[in-house]
C-alpha cells in the first residue's frame, strides 16, 4: 500500500495493517517522486512486452487508463498501483518472496 506523506498515511496504513488485512503480507510504502516518473519502469517493460495481462473484464478499463495516463487520465489508481507493485517485485527478494506467499496460498487451498 502507498503511504501517503504526514500522519494521515501512517494512521490510514497502520489501520489497514492492523484490522483490514491482520494475518496477510502488508508493506506500506512511501513513494517517493511523481507518478509519472515512478510508471516509467513499468511503461518500459511493458513496450518491452514484458507484462501480460489475464483475460478479465476489467481489461478495457485498465487499458483506457494505461493509454490516457499521464497526460489525459483524470483516473490513475490503476497505473499507480501497478507501478508500485512492479517496483517492489523487483526489488532485493519481492519476486522470491511473491513466489513462496502463492506457494503458501496454494498448499492451504488444496
Amino acid at each position: 500500500m502507498e503511504e501517503e506523506p504526514g500522519s494521515s498515511g501512517k494512521i490510514a496504513a497502520d489501520h489497514y495493517r492492523r484490522r483490514v488485512l491482520a494475518g496477510r503480507s502488508f508493506w506500506a510504502i512511501r513513494s517517493t517522486g511523481d507518478k509519472a516518473s515512478r510508471a516509467r519502469p513499468v511503461a518500459a517493460a511493458a513496450a518491452g512486452r514484458l507484462i501480460r495481462l489475464v483475460r478479465g473484464p476489467w481489461n478495457r478499463d485498465f487499458l483506457a487508463e494505461a493509454e490516457a495516463f499521464p497526460q489525459e487520465g483524470i483516473h490513475d489508481d490503476q497505473i499507480d498501483a501497478l507501478s508500485g507493485a512492479w517496483t517492489r517485485l523487483l526489488s532485493r527478494g519481492g519476486l522470491d518472496y511473491a513466489r513462496e506467499e502463492a506457494d503458501r496460498m496454494r498448499r492451504r487451498t488444496a
